[in-house]
């Protein structure tokens, strides 16, 4: 069911959580899936961009955990080193940025993506001076 207010639609019902979501990022998928209904619109193409999210975001939580246990230090055979999880959260972190570029998932994101949509709409004349 969808209410509309001062133009923004408003989605009430929820997606259904598909089995691949971990349990803890149940909140998190239904957020992300309200945003891109309510946004650009939801499309099958963009399951695997959301699989590939939820999944980079579970891995940087179980890093962040282990980080937080172990500390930022390893220790090895050949001495102290950075610890590899924390190595792993900055490019899961990079990986989210990325995906959730895509996804319309940021502010400067959406604006372009807006912006795209605008530029690519075949009803409006190609050349913006155009009579």
């Amino acid at each position: 069911m969808t209410t509309k207010n001062s133009s923004v639609t408003k989605v009430k019902s929820k997606s259904p959580t598909p089995d691949w979501v971990p349990p803890h990022l149940t909140d998190t998928y239904q957020q992300i899936m309200r945003h891109l209904q309510e946004s650009a619109g939801y499309v099958d193409a963009d399951e695997s961009l959301v699989r590939q999210f939820i999944e980079a975001l579970d891995n940087l939580r179980q890093c962040q955990q282990i980080v937080k246990e172990e500390g930022v230090v390893a220790v090895s055979p050949q001495g102290q080193k950075v610890h590899p999880a924390l190595s792993a959260q900055t490019a899961l972190n990079a990986t989210l940025t990325k995906i959730g570029g895509m996804l319309g998932l940021g502010p400067a994101h959406r604006k372009r993506l807006s912006f795209e949509a605008t530029k690519t709409d075949s009803s409006k004349p190609s050349n913006p001076w155009a009579v």
